[in-house]
């Protein structure tokens, strides 16, 4: 079925669904226009309340030329979050914190917690999947918005990785020793956990998490021999 392509000049009619992708840089995109206006032959889509489901950065670069919008309205029948993902998927595939952004408003629970948790800590959002789930999330679940079970240890494990001792070691942040780290927290006790964080600097970049935990198992054994040799 055809649809209608409209023209208004009237930007306040359009509202962004909170559940789409944020909005980034349009520079590059306001100066393409600007060269050639091809904005009529692809409009925006929004559904029957103005909420824009594709097309919020054509929408900004064209309100900040102030050309017109050139817009669809798609039926009502059609679900918006599912035309939203598959319409911003075959642009440029979803990241993952997209995902789990949109999720957070969809479903909450969670991935609003997720969400949070990456937004305080910054680990970086393929860390924070490892870190804050009990299990650590594959992304084909991810995508799909399956529910998980939060880790109680997270809190414990950011500590350490934040620590004076680990924030600035060259390894810190790569997802095969924050994999690792997160393995220790379930295998060791405290005592344990100390002897890592003070020792850590010992540990050169390796390539897997096994490499990491048998590095770990290492300073450990090492480290508790030495001390029954004191006593």
């Amino acid at each position: 079925m055809t649809q209608t392509i409209n023209i208004t000049t009237n930007y306040n009619l359009f509202k962004f669904s909170e559940q789409n992708r944020p909005v980034s840089k349009i520079t590059s995109l306001v100066e393409s226009i600007k060269k050639m206006d091809l904005t009529e032959y692809k409009p925006i889509l929004v559904d029957t309340n103005f909420n824009i489901i594709d097309g919020q950065h054509r929408f900004e670069a064209c309100k900040e030329l102030n050309l017109p919008i050139h817009y669809i309205v798609i039926p009502a029948t059609c679900e918006n979050n599912t035309a939203m993902v598959l319409l911003n998927k075959a642009q440029r595939s979803w990241r993952l914190q997209e995902y789990i952004h949109l999720y957070s408003k969809t479903k909450g629970g969670v991935y609003k917690q997720l969400e949070d948790f990456e937004n305080e800590h910054h680990l970086g959002v393929s860390n924070s999947i490892i870190v804050f789930p009990k299990m650590t999330l594959e992304s084909k679940f991810v995508k799909l918005g399956e529910p998980f079970e939060i880790n109680p240890l997270a809190n414990q494990i950011v500590d350490f990785l934040k620590s004076k001792e680990i924030k600035n070691l060259p390894y810190a942040k790569n997802s095969h020793f924050v994999r690792a780290v997160k393995r220790a927290f379930e295998k060791y006790n405290t005592k344990e956990i100390d002897i890592l964080k003070k020792y850590m600097n010992t540990v050169l970049a390796l390539t897997s998490s096994s490499q990491y935990l048998n590095a770990f198992e290492n300073i450990i054994l090492k480290r508790l021999k030495k001390t029954k040799k004191s006593k």
